[in-house]
C-alpha cells in the first residue's frame, strides 16, 4: 500500500481489453513522481482497489463492495458509451467522481 501522497491508477481487465489504452496511459505518466499505473484481473479488483485513487474498470462493476475496499477512490472513468455497471448513487455518496469515455470507431486512412 502507498502513502497518502501517491496516485495510483488501476486499470482493470487490461490485459484483454483495451491493452493499448493502459500502455499508453503507463507510458505518459511514467515520469510522474507518485503516480503508479497498474492492471489487474477482473477478479483480482477487489483485493487491489484499496490502493487506487482512479479505476478504469472496463466491464467490471463498481458497486457497494467495490466502494467498500475502495477507501481512496476518488475517480471511476469508465471506456466505452455506458455507466450501466456503474453505482452512480453509491459513488455520489463515496464522493467518488464518475465519468466514461465513449468510444468511436475513425476510418482508416489509406
Amino acid at each position: 500500500m502507498g502513502t497518502a501522497d501517491d496516485y495510483r491508477v488501476l486499470f482493470c481487465g487490461c490485459e484483454r481489453n483495451f491493452k493499448a489504452g493502459f500502455e499508453l496511459t503507463q507510458k505518459e505518466l511514467a515520469g510522474e513522481a507518485g503516480v503508479t499505473v497498474e492492471c489487474c484481473l477482473p477478479e483480482e479488483v477487489l483485493s487491489r482497489v484499496g490502493a487506487a485513487s482512479l479505476l478504469v474498470p472496463f466491464m467490471t462493476r463498481v458497486d457497494s463492495a467495490l466502494l467498500a475496499a475502495a477507501p481512496r477512490l476518488r475517480y471511476v472513468l469508465q471506456f466505452g458509451v455506458g455507466l450501466e455497471g456503474v453505482d452512480l448513487e453509491r459513488c455520489r455518496a463515496a464522493k467518488v467522481r464518475v465519468a466514461n469515455i465513449p468510444s468511436v470507431r475513425l476510418p482508416r486512412g489509406d
